[in-house]
């Protein structure tokens, strides 16, 4: 009778092991084939990659903003590009990767400073969201109030009822870190008295960066949905606020209510030292990522993760626990420099150690020694 519960208390704590390694393990990536040349397919293998059932994400703007024609308004399949004033439009102004971007051109006339696009996500309880963006201050303004993007349950947006629905908003002020709450959370069309306030460094002017925020709802009225909000290179954008630990966030009241629409844009104004006349912000979006898991593939320029101060999203085709398929972008790397591919799992969890790549390079690069040492902390017995 001992020796049978032994064992079977030996099974359990086996399977206990076994459950929690299977759910925590980080992605490992053992070979990469393909070339690793623009807008060419490449196959990552390896283990604990995890499950996406839809390889792509919902949205991924790029190639398409190239096919737009410069000065003409934003038009693609899937986003509503709404409003009788001035819109978001196509320009080769300034661009990230490719010659184009799309451009919100806001000014201080009424008109000109409300508009927005719109992609419906349909419900979703996670966001994953990423994009460059470049900022232009071109008139005298030393004060104004920016909202860049928000994820939410109703469709389309009204100043007038600004907070209207569930969501989350991206309500910034500049100068960055002068205000309280520039990141908050709505429910049922209240502030739900969470919020964070933007790091001083949040963004920069005249240059571009890469801009990522996660969302992912709680349970109804329980502490346990999810908000990041990052500037790629610089860390968390989010200085302060509450709750302190963002793992621990109400984001809803009933589980009728997701995260239905993503607008981007979308009003400039309460603007200081300047005027109707001469307030002007110029807003430049490229590479434009959407997808309702945190799961994907980027190419970064360390070989430690938390070292990267660049890194390009890459476009999945194919997705199964043990193989990525993707399509190449790296408009942040030169021909022939050295670069690192990591994947990011479901529960955020992702490779410390970048695979070694060269960008143009068609062979499958061997892994390092660091990929190759054996583990630690094993003996071995005879038997």
């Amino acid at each position: 009778m001992f020796v049978k519960s032994f064992k079977r208390f030996n099974l359990v704590i086996f399977i206990a092991i076994f459950l929690a390694t299977t759910s925590w393990a980080a992605p490992t990536i053992n070979s990469v084939k393909g070339s690793m040349s623009e807008s060419q397919t490449i196959t990552i293998n390896g283990s604990n990659f995890s499950s996406k059932p839809v390889a792509a994400p919902i949205s991924f703007l790029k190639d398409n903003i190239e096919k737009g024609i410069s000065g003409s308004v934003f038009n693609d399949s899937g986003w509503n590009n709404p409003g009788a004033g001035k819109r978001a439009i196509y320009t080769d102004g300034s661009a990230y990767s490719g010659k184009k971007s799309i451009l919100f051109d806001f000014q201080g006339d009424w008109q000109d400073r409300s508009f927005f696009i719109e992609k419906d996500l349909n419900n979703q309880k996670e966001v994953y969201v990423t994009a460059w963006i470049k900022l232009v201050k071109s008139g005298p303004c030393t004060k104004f109030q920016w909202k860049n993007w928000r994820v939410k349950q109703n469709a389309g947006y009204n100043i007038a009822n600004d907070s209207n629905g569930t969501g989350v908003i991206g309500d910034l002020w500049y100068p960055w870190g002068s205000t309280a709450r520039s990141v908050q959370v709505f429910i049922d069309g209240k502030s739900s008295n969470q919020g964070w306030m933007l790091d001083s460094s949040a963004f920069a002017f005249d240059k571009w960066q890469r801009i990522e925020a996660y969302y992912k709802h709680s349970d109804p009225n329980r502490a346990n949905g999810q908000i990041s909000w990052e500037r790629i290179g610089y860390g968390d954008s989010l200085a302060g606020g509450a709750p302190t630990n963002r793992s621990a966030v109400i984001t809803r009241s009933s589980s009728a209510d997701y995260y239905r629409y993503l607008i981007l844009g979308h009003y400039f104004g309460n603007f200081s030292g300047c005027d109707d006349n001469s307030a002007r912000l110029q807003v430049f979006y490229d590479d434009i990522y959407v997808d309702n898991t945190p799961a994907r593939v980027e190419i970064g320029n360390s070989n430690k993760w938390s070292n990267c101060t660049v890194r390009d999203i890459q476009a999945p085709s194919q997705w199964s626990n043990s193989s990525v398929s993707v399509t190449v972008s790296t408009p942040s790397f030169a021909s022939n420099q050295k670069a690192y591919i990591y994947i990011v799992d479901i529960n955020g969890n992702v490779n410390s150690e970048g695979y070694p790549i060269t960008i143009g390079n068609s062979s499958t690069v061997p892994p390092s020694y660091d990929q190759l040492k054996p583990p630690s902390g094993l003996f071995v017995t005879e038997k």
